[in-house]
Order: structure tokens, then sequence, then C-alpha cells
């Protein structure tokens, strides 16, 4: 749906940031990181 493509797009867009908070916190943070 019209939602789902939405919250996709905002995924993709905030991934990298994300991603960089989690390669910051370390391994122990990437283990713990919620499925989504």
């Amino acid at each position: 749906g019209w939602d789902g493509e939405v919250v996709a797009e905002i995924r993709k867009a905030m991934w990298p940031a994300v991603w960089g908070k989690v390669k910051d916190y370390g391994a122990d943070a990437v283990a713990a990181r919620p499925r989504l």
C-alpha cells in the first residue's frame, strides 16, 4: 500500500545515518539491533 511505500522510502533515506550510529557503538550494538 501507499503507507508501506512511504515507510520504505523513509527507512532507505534514514538507514545511512542509522548505520553510522551503529558503527560508532560497535559490534555489540549491531548484535543487539532490533529487526525491523
